[in-house]
């Protein structure tokens, strides 16, 4: 890397992962953790009936959502699957694992004016660190974090990329959602760069980056809640000029940017350039390519990038690594003070009466979505569901209504 990347240790990278939540470590820890896992392909468990969640705010969600769907059959595809649009193959959406990484093989670069950042949504599921992918069940939490994009951003599409489909009742219940589509990649995009070998959360770096290029659109985290929405970020009145957004995540003296939420129009340049400084990409340095690169392209070519506030997408920032962290924000009766919601002083607050006089309204960069460093958050995250969600007394549950309101 030249002088102004800045080239990170292995172990600054997992030490700053450590207290900021840069990324996810490779330990693969957290992948086991996170859902229960289908071994079997053969067959299907049953499920349970599906229902509409009581906390769906009827006039605001109902039309969002396909006709319920009754009981999933005991093998094969789930009647949600079945009622969803087909799955597309991702060797024509977006490229095929036969075409190498070169981007003049999939992806010739052209001549284009300064264009809008469309109006559609990039999630990638989790199957695993490893080569060989896994199904694993899609858990609440990322249902929701859809559902609160669907709303928020009303977008024209969604797309979840897998290698390996999810499953399970919020698989079936995002499936339905307004705009969602499912797209099946082949695993060899994900195990591999421009022949270095690739795994953990290093093949979503990729994918996101592919997905971004091709279509254009911004990519969330499935740790990530929208609040706000998001449109005011896509245009050229905002961009200036520019083909991308991301936001600043420098700590002191450690430049990097955070790539949870990344906006760009297709075949933008500022990407594919970052795409192009993968060709000597070690799996072994995480955080390097991912998120410290960009920061030295921006100063080379600053006119390609529009660089945001942290607090536009990570206003409440985990300050330990190990948990729990940030207990205010899932502690329930936490003594919550103005100190707390400091970072949330550009929220368009609304809802319940919880935001009134606590939230201060001053002159900041608004704030459109919550990034929630999954790998610190990882519990607090999969204990959630409906219930705990609409009747506990947390800052995350409170921010969560904003988005996707509770009934009764």
């Amino acid at each position: 890397a030249d002088g102004a990347t800045g080239v990170v240790s292995q172990r600054a990278g997992q030490r700053l992962g450590a207290q900021r939540g840069g990324g996810r470590p490779s330990t693969g820890r957290w992948w086991a953790r996170a859902g229960r896992v289908r071994l079997s392909r053969g067959g299907r468990r049953k499920s349970e009936p599906i229902k509409q969640p009581s906390w769906v705010d009827k006039q605001s969600v109902a039309a969002l959502e396909g006709p319920q769907h009754r009981e999933d059959q005991d093998k094969g595809p789930s009647r949600a699957e079945l009622e969803a649009p087909p799955e597309i193959d991702g060797s024509e959406f977006v490229k095929s694992g036969d075409v190498p990484d070169n981007l003049e093989s999939w992806l010739p670069d052209e001549a284009h004016a300064p264009a809008d950042v469309p109006n559609i949504l990039h999630f990638v599921a989790d199957n695993g660190p490893d080569p060989a992918p896994i199904a694993v069940e899609w858990p609440y939490f990322q249902y929701l974090h859809v559902l609160s994009a669907v709303t928020t951003h009303r977008p024209n599409k969604v797309y979840v990329y897998y290698r390996a489909q999810p499953f399970g009742e919020w698989w079936d219940k995002t499936l339905q959602l307004r705009g969602v589509q499912r797209v099946r990649l082949d695993n060899r995009l994900y195990t591999g760069f421009y022949g270095h070998p690739v795994t953990g959360p290093h093949m979503s770096d990729k994918i996101r980056m592919m997905v971004l290029l091709k279509h254009g659109g911004v990519y969330f985290d499935n740790d990530v809640l929208s609040i706000r929405n998001i449109q005011p970020l896509l245009s050229q009145s905002s961009l200036g000029g520019r083909c991308a957004f991301m936001a600043d995540e420098t700590s002191g003296n450690f430049f990097k940017f955070s790539n949870a939420v990344i906006g760009a129009s297709p075949n933008c340049k500022f990407l594919r350039l970052w795409w192009q400084n993968y060709t000597d990409f070690n799996d072994k340095n995480w955080i390097e390519h991912s998120m410290t690169r960009p920061v030295a392209l921006h100063r080379e070519h600053p006119g390609l990038l529009q660089l945001l506030p942290e607090l536009t997408f990570e206003p409440y920032v985990p300050q330990t690594g190990m948990p729990p962290a940030s207990p205010s924000l899932f502690e329930v009766g936490a003594n919550i003070t103005e100190v707390d919601l400091a970072g949330l002083q550009g929220l368009a607050v609304g809802g319940d009466g919880f935001w009134a006089g606590r939230v201060p309204r001053r002159n900041a960069a608004p704030t459109f979505a919550l990034h929630l460093f999954g790998h610190i958050n990882l519990g607090a995250l999969m204990a959630l569901n409906e219930t705990s969600r609409c009747h506990d007394d947390t800052l995350f549950n409170h921010m969560t209504r904003l988005s996707v309101p509770c009934s009764g």
